[in-house]
């Protein structure tokens, strides 16, 4: 598979992270697809995938989807070519372009095509008739750009994912409530609504995110070691906390292939 990432128009930059191209052939096997504490606008111009939420029952993906935030992994297979182009949100910052609650859409992808008013499946058939990525991205620009209702932004979440982001998920809750002069409670009422996650699965999914950045980079560092690294107590607590949010225990999760969400959390 080729996997490719590019910048975002400039005035989407504050919103959009990056936009990014998967192509490839057919893939015969099931991947597991991880939290990653971001949400994704996806549309295919390929083969949809099959989803899977338990790894058994699977059934097709729409051309154009929104994958919300998701608190287990889930479950994809190639059902012929592969031809995709997203979009990946700021951790809060979705909320800016769709007209749905963020936190009610959690824990699923979602089809976009009966939204009234999308026009999704016109944007498909632009991007599907496109010949080269520039083209691609920019009917997605143009696209974003449309939807984009900036005065949905929070700076003050906006301020504690960062601050929960640069620590590794492993910050104190009420120390950022307090630095922003705000119960606990507003806290996690203000996180939930922008980000579709309460702050405190979202520092869980941080921490399990550096666990597997700094396993693709440690040069034969042992696992347990990087776990302490990236904040978990001691082994069992790693154990039970990978283990709920990859849907496998880490012996078995790091003996599986999974290019697909390697190439998603940077993993060599």
């Amino acid at each position: 598979m080729n996997y490719k990432e590019h910048i975002p128009h400039k005035t989407l930059q504050s919103f959009v992270d990056v936009f990014w191209v998967l192509e490839g052939p057919f893939e015969e096997n099931t991947e597991r697809v991880l939290p990653d504490g971001r949400t994704e606008f996806v549309v295919h111009y390929g083969d949809p995938f099959e989803i899977s939420y338990d790894g058994q029952n699977f059934e097709q993906q729409s051309n154009v989807i929104f994958a919300a935030q998701i608190e287990n992994s889930i479950y994809l297979r190639s059902t012929g070519r592969i031809g995709m182009i997203g979009a990946r949100f700021k951790p809060h910052l979705a909320r800016c372009f769709f007209c749905y609650s963020i936190e009610a859409i959690a824990g699923k992808v979602h089809n976009v095509t009966t939204i009234p008013g999308l026009r999704a499946n016109e944007l498909q058939a632009q991007i599907a008739s496109a010949n080269k990525d520039i083209d691609r991205i920019a009917a997605l620009e143009v696209f974003l750009l449309a939807q984009l209702d900036a005065k949905k932004a929070d700076g003050l979440v906006g301020e504690i994912v960062d601050s929960i982001q640069e620590c590794g998920g492993t910050g104190s809750l009420l120390a950022l409530a307090r630095d922003q002069n705000i119960s606990l409670r507003q806290l996690e009422r203000r996180f939930g609504a922008n980000v579709g996650l309460s702050p405190k699965k979202f520092a869980r999914i941080v921490r399990f995110q550096k666990v597997l950045e700094f396993c693709g980079k440690s040069d034969g560092k042992k696992l347990l070691d990087v776990a302490l690294s990236a904040g978990y107590f001691d082994q069992s607590h790693f154990i039970k906390e990978f283990s709920k949010l990859a849907g496998a225990s880490p012996r078995k999760f790091f003996q599986e292939r999974h290019p697909l969400s390697d190439f998603f959390v940077g993993i060599d």
